[in-house]
């Protein structure tokens, strides 16, 4: 009887030894599947199966926080239900249907057993938006990796300027920078790293520091938008269900038409989508006062309620 197929190793079998093409309902001809990427890359004598043969042994912070959209869905699922095992509450909540797949992938990076009841109520009483944005600060203020609760409801989110400081030599990087540029422009940008870094006499990674505060200093030296508005919702359309950052529109709150001022409380920031399809559409209304105490009501329909309610990045109570 042959061996299970994953204690099959590479070295002296054949591709179809070690990967059989996929049954297909349909008919009975399946076409086979080309070899993974990272068993190609795999030396002669390494199980087929093993994750950790060859290529990066673990995954790296920023694919922990920044790329768990990018994986498939099945991995991601699988790293949700292994998190419910290691946060009781959250768990719970999980398997209950109280916290969506969505948001459950959201609270990934922060959530541990001393804060996972803190942080699945703050989930169930905020938009997705929201919710990532008070995931993203607590991950950003807090000290290692130690367990953080979420912020005070309806707190700002603002981080003054953080001074850049030297690292200890054994804390492991927990960033990269990655990008795709023509040769022109890479050689460019490598040109001012270089130049940077040797006029501080550092390292690469201390010029491409130095860079980028030079490039903050020069854009904030320059004058600022006509439209303070944008820059006080954080270019971005206020609607708590959106994130687009294109397009944006100054919208009155009160219309102009309706004899509403050009003050600020009575001005926010839309993308072009909910400024004329939704509210000039009829399907998004917002009343109150701009920027917090906006009543968002969305997807509203003729004699019946809305689809939802919002008071400023929280859903409505009643």
């Amino acid at each position: 009887e042959p061996p299970p197929r994953w204690t099959r190793r590479l070295s002296g079998a054949s591709y179809s030894e070690a990967y059989k093409p996929p049954v297909n309902r349909n008919s009975r001809l399946a076409t086979p599947k080309p070899v993974p990427r990272r068993v190609r890359r795999c030396p002669a004598g390494t199980p087929a199966r093993t994750p950790r043969g060859c290529g990066r042994s673990g995954w790296t912070v920023r694919e922990e926080i920044e790329d768990r959209w990018r994986r498939p869905r099945w991995q991601r699922s699988g790293r949700v239900e292994r998190k419910t095992w290691q946060a009781d509450a959250f768990g719970a909540a999980y398997r209950a249907g109280e916290l969506s797949w969505v948001r459950a992938l959201t609270l990934l990076p922060i959530v541990a057993e001393p804060t996972a009841a803190a942080w699945v109520e703050r989930a169930g009483a905020v938009p997705v938006r929201r919710l990532a944005d008070e995931v993203e600060w607590a991950l950003t203020v807090r000290d290692g990796v130690a367990p953080i609760a979420p912020p005070p409801p309806g707190a700002s989110l603002a981080l003054e300027d953080r001074q850049l400081c030297t690292r200890p030599e054994w804390e492991f990087p927990d960033a990269e920078v990655t990008f795709s540029a023509p040769v022109a422009v890479v050689a460019l940008f490598r040109t001012a790293i270089l130049a940077f870094a040797a006029r501080a006499h550092g390292s690469l990674i201390e010029g491409l520091e130095s860079l980028l505060v030079h490039v903050k200093s020069e854009w904030e030296s320059q004058p600022r938008h006509r439209d303070p508005v944008f820059a006080r919702d954080r270019w971005r359309c206020a609607v708590p269900i959106c994130t687009a950052r294109r397009q944006l529109h100054d919208h009155h709150v009160v219309f102009r038409s309706h004899g509403g001022g050009n003050d600020r409380e009575n001005r926010i920031t839309l993308c072009a989508w909910h400024h004329l399809r939704g509210v000039h559409a009829g399907r998004v209304r917002a009343e109150g006062e701009a920027p917090d105490k906006i009543i968002w009501d969305v997807g509203v329909r003729p004699g019946r309620r809305a689809l939802l309610r919002l008071v400023g990045e929280r859903y409505a109570t009643s």
